[in-house]
């Protein structure tokens, strides 16, 4: 009987490998930040800046290249870091903005179910709303976030677990993106809004439309925070929107407030589909530049038109469909299955661009996976219990 490897994906067990180390060291910052012992001059921001850039971004990304022996430049290629479209671009921008009204409404209902366990989240009283605070902020709160989270969560660990399951892979990331703040109150919201950056980076194939939304949500939660607490940033429509439900009865707010989120929820459907629209045709771009180098080179530019488009379709709609019965033939357990494809296979084809056959038992691959898990709800916890001594 042939043994099963100890690891059969090496990406997977090497990335989660960094991620889990990446992590340990932002837990011991959290741990020691919680009982005061980096209470110094411009401590914030220093730690934001170690956070950010050295344990989402440098730290994992070395570490990923010395484990897997991959040049920098290969490894931020696996990562998805591919260019998009100026409509994807703005579509990405909307979508941050839907995703900012989900986030406010999940982690409304997440704070009032941990009320219900006696769980409050105290703010800062003496929390500074300049415009110094707010540009700063936006650099630190924002755009690093965006950039370096994204990185580490969007790109290094969805690369590692997609290779065994695109839906799993969006599961996990999206879990232990809201695992890593180590803030219960976080947690809740960032799960699901790593979920959805998470899949639009699947089905985009590229790691930009999830930096921007989350560049975008985070922009807009400061925005809306210093109108409420700033002179400078007042906004009549911010204030209107808090009065009126704080003011009105219970079941007209809840009313409101479920049809605000069907409504959002409507639309961001909609662009989902249209960056997939958009995202078809720049593989097809993708595809026709490759296509006609590979012409070029193998001197067959008499038999094909390159500049024929139309032709040049046919011939990568033909390549996807062979590459689909393919990947149907290599794991249907009988030919009678390749002809019933099922709709989870062809989501994940869509979104993976493989099937993925069913994994051995045994593998090693996720070990330093489920030990990130692990340390992230372990730590979780013990900074909540910290807080309340």
């Amino acid at each position: 009987m042939e043994k099963t490897p100890k690891i059969l994906n090496k990406f997977a067990f090497f990335g989660g490998l960094a991620y889990f180390v990446s992590m340990l060291a932002f837990f011991v910052i959290k741990l020691l930040a919680s009982f005061g012992f980096l209470n110094f001059p411009y401590a914030d921001l220093i730690f934001k800046l170690i956070v950010q850039i050295g344990l989402m971004f440098v730290l994992p990304l070395a570490l990923f290249v010395i484990f897997t022996k991959t040049k920098p430049k290969k490894a931020l290629e696996y990562f998805s870091f591919k260019p998009i479209s100026a409509k994807t671009t703005f579509l990405s921008f909307l979508f941050g903005i839907c995703a900012f009204v989900i986030v406010f409404f999940v982690s409304n209902f997440w704070s009032n179910f941990l009320g219900l366990f006696g769980l409050v989240q105290v703010s800062s009283g003496s929390a500074d709303y300049s415009v110094q605070s707010f540009l700063i902020g936006l650099v630190f709160t924002a755009v690093l976030p965006g950039i370096c989270e994204e990185t580490t969560h969007r790109g290094m660990l969805l690369f590692s677990l997609k290779r065994n399951g695109a839906i799993r892979a969006i599961v996990l990331s999206g879990l232990l993106f809201g695992l890593m703040h180590f803030n219960i109150f976080q947690f809740g919201y960032a799960f699901v809004v790593g979920m959805l950056f998470g899949a639009v980076t699947m089905l985009t194939k590229s790691i930009f439309p999830a930096i921007i939304m989350h560049f975008t949500n985070n922009a807009l939660s400061m925005v809306w925070s210093y109108s409420l607490h700033s002179d400078w940033m007042s906004n009549r429509i911010v204030d209107g929107i808090v009065n009126f439900f704080e003011n009105a009865n219970v079941f007209v707010a809840t009313m409101v407030e479920l049809l605000v989120l069907v409504c959002v929820v409507w639309f961001a459907y909609f662009l989902f589909v249209a960056l997939f629209e958009d995202s078809k045709k720049t593989a097809f771009y993708r595809f026709k530049k490759r296509f006609i180098k590979q012409i070029k080179n193998s001197n067959l530019e008499k038999e094909i038109n390159i500049n024929n488009d139309e032709q040049i379709f046919q011939i990568y709609k033909n390549t996807q469909i062979l590459k689909l019965q393919e990947q149907f033939e290599k794991n249907a357990n009988n030919p009678i299955e390749i002809m019933n494809i099922s709709g989870s296979k062809a989501f994940e084809f869509v979104l993976n661009g493989k099937i993925v056959p069913q994994q051995k038992k045994r593998s090693l691959d996720n070990l330093f996976v489920y030990l990130s898990i692990a340390l992230g709800a372990i730590g979780t916890i013990a900074l909540v219990v910290v807080a309340l001594i």
